[in-house]
């Protein structure tokens, strides 16, 4: 459909969100300006403005290092993530991070080291047994209905390794010398680790 400069149209603004459009309503000399139909759509349809609205209502749904709900810093998952040999999907990694995270599958009561749990920049720092990713994480996340591709789960257990692993550097303790390499290093939020006791590992199960 044209747009006839010598009749000019009066339109109405409407806004979704950040969205603004502009409705045609009459013509400059009073006509009611109706719509030519588009072909194959019905009357009442505007596929253009649908989309626009719709996209704009549901936000951008792709996960992003730097708005996850995880304890992660950004910059180390992109560091771990820039030394696959080849693709890998960030946003199955960041799915796994989050869902750990979320759904509580780890938390200080799993730590089974004869050190306590390290709480370094409100996050805690757990020492798991080796396997836990593939033994004991993988179906749990599978239960909650994350897709758990075994590349994604392997980055997720390294990018949590190296997290863990820049904050007891920053805590400058030594009581885990000789002892993290023996473990799977996960980090979480931080929680009250002050009453933890060696003698009860794996309380959260």
């Amino acid at each position: 459909e044209t747009y006839e400069t010598d009749r000019p149209l009066l339109f109405d603004a409407i806004t979704s969100g950040e969205t603004i459009g502009l409705i045609p309503v009459r013509f400059d000399d009073g006509e009611s300006y109706r719509a030519e139909p588009l072909p194959d759509v019905a009357d009442d349809s505007d596929p253009v403005a649908e989309e626009v609205i719709e996209r704009e209502d549901r936000g951008d749904p792709t996960p992003r290092p730097e708005t996850m709900d995880a304890p992660i810093d950004p910059d180390v998952l992109e560091s771990v993530l820039a030394e696959a040999d080849g693709d890998i999907a960030e946003a199955d990694v960041i799915g796994i991070l989050e869902a750990v995270e979320t759904h509580d599958l780890v938390g200080t009561g799993d730590h089974v080291a004869g050190v306590p749990p390290l709480s370094v920049d409100e996050r805690a720092i757990c020492l798991l047994p080796e396997d836990v990713w593939t033994e004991r994480l993988n179906s749990e996340l599978e239960a909650e209905a994350v897709g758990v591709d075994t590349d994604a789960l392997s980055f997720a257990r390294d990018i949590h390794d190296r997290q863990a692993r820049i904050l007891i550097d920053a805590a400058e303790t030594t009581e885990y010398q000789g002892v993290v390499d023996e473990y799977a290093l996960v980090v979480t939020d931080a929680r009250d680790t002050t009453q933890w006791n060696v003698a009860e590992p794996g309380m959260n199960r």
